[in-house]
């Protein structure tokens, strides 16, 4: 077997141990918590083990050309396991709408958001007329290549002609990808090395299967037609403003990944001052509900972390940079979106610092990371009360009650 099918063969092999890992933890009743926690934890491990040297040998680069190219070298994950690896490319988030208010409040700078298509509706949302740019911060390395990946195939359409980037996500197969890449080569609208790795088959493939024929994806491919619809007047695959101006945000080399783990305090700084090095000032940050406790794996921050994240960020905002979250219990439902100005946090923990240690400095945002973690889990929890009531579909929707912005 030569070096190239090797590789594509033992990266396809990880993939599928990948996936079929994430379909077991699914299997697992939601009663059965510590076990399916405590097993998946088990299995990560020897995923590690078993899989770490197929990994690297699949992502390294090789001088070949046709063999794995940029977007696969370049997508070493800060995390040290893979549970959910591959679980959130899709959006669960159905109704992001419910969030416009705050990001049409965002002001110009950089906007920072996790997630796959959750960056790009971000972007969408804010004021077209507001110069912002956009960094997508995640530890996930399917994530990475997602935004690698869409970002070259967006580029690579002819201007507004959405009609033909559909075909990559509706009606793919290996014919319409490599007319596709071709296409974009020979109009110049994507560079050589960004050729090379569209026709790299296994980019062709991870494409497909994660996201042409990803059934996760089901909302998301549904063309929206009233305000009750998911992503009603946000979604860009039926709407071709919306695509063109995604278009000219990756052409004007205003959109970044940025592989990190939130975390970690060191990644969270040095991406801070790396921005603050070029000039640049926080527009908005948004982690959705990567906030929240998730023991024992704790892949997600926690209000300790998420304060130092917040301690970590003051330096990069002004007083009307948006720290955005959300809170959820179902994909198929409405989420709840929060969101402060950095001025209403400072004059908040403003009301902390006393009697705190000068040498805990990030003191106080922990505490206000508690405090809002707590008043919207208390929120939250009033809100599934209406829900439960059989009449709550047939009211009208009130976005007041998802939507909570302080200035």
């Amino acid at each position: 077997m030569t070096g190239k099918a090797a590789s594509i063969t033992n990266l396809n092999l990880t993939l599928r141990f990948l996936r079929n890992l994430s379909k077991f933890v699914d299997s697992v009743p939601r009663s059965a918590t510590a076990f399916r926690s405590t097993r998946a934890s088990l299995l990560c491990a020897l995923a590690l083990v078993l899989f770490s040297p197929v990994l690297a040998s699949a992502t390294t680069p090789s001088p070949r050309p046709h063999q794995c190219s940029e977007v696969f070298s370049r997508n070493a994950s800060p995390f040290q396991g893979v549970y959910f690896y591959g679980r959130f490319i899709a959006p669960n988030e159905t109704f992001p709408q419910d969030a416009r208010p705050i990001f049409a409040a965002a002001q110009p700078g950089v906007l920072l958001a996790v997630g796959t298509e959750r960056v790009l509706l971000d972007y969408l949302m804010t004021d077209p007329n507001k110069d912002i740019e956009v960094v997508a911060i995640d530890g996930d390395p399917n994530v990475h290549i997602f935004h690698r990946l869409n970002q070259i195939l967006i580029k690579g359409t002819r201007t507004g002609d959405l009609a033909d980037y559909r075909e990559l996500r509706f009606n793919l197969d290996w014919d319409i990808w490599q007319f596709h890449a071709r296409s974009a080569r020979q109009g110049k609208r994507i560079t050589s090395d960004e050729f090379k790795t569209l026709m790299n088959p296994v980019a062709y493939r991870w494409w497909k299967e994660y996201v042409t024929d990803n059934g996760r994806w089901q909302y998301f491919y549904a063309e929206p037609k009233n305000e009750r619809d998911h992503f009603y007047a946000i979604n860009y695959l039926f709407d071709a403003s919306l695509f063109t101006r995604l278009q000219k945000l990756f052409r004007a080399r205003k959109f970044h990944v940025h592989p990190m783990d939130l975390r970690n305090p060191e990644h969270n700084f040095d991406l801070v001052e790396k921005l603050l090095r070029e000039g640049k000032t926080l527009s908005a940050i948004d982690i959705s509900n990567a906030w929240e406790q998730t023991p024992p794996l704790r892949i997600y921050l926690g209000p300790e972390k998420t304060g130092e994240l917040m301690h970590s960020l003051n330096p990069l905002a002004s007083n009307d940079s948006l720290f955005i979250y959300t809170f959820g219990t179902s994909s198929a439902d409405h989420w709840f979106y929060r969101g402060h100005t950095f001025r209403y946090m400072r004059s908040v923990i403003s009301g902390f610092e006393q009697g705190l240690a000068a040498s805990q400095p990030e003191a106080p945002w922990i505490n206000f990371a508690a405090k809002f973690a707590a008043d919207y889990i208390q929120s939250t929890k009033n809100e599934e009360i209406q829900r439960a009531d059989p009449h709550h579909r047939q009211q009208k929707l009130d976005p007041s009650r998802y939507l909570w912005l302080n200035l």
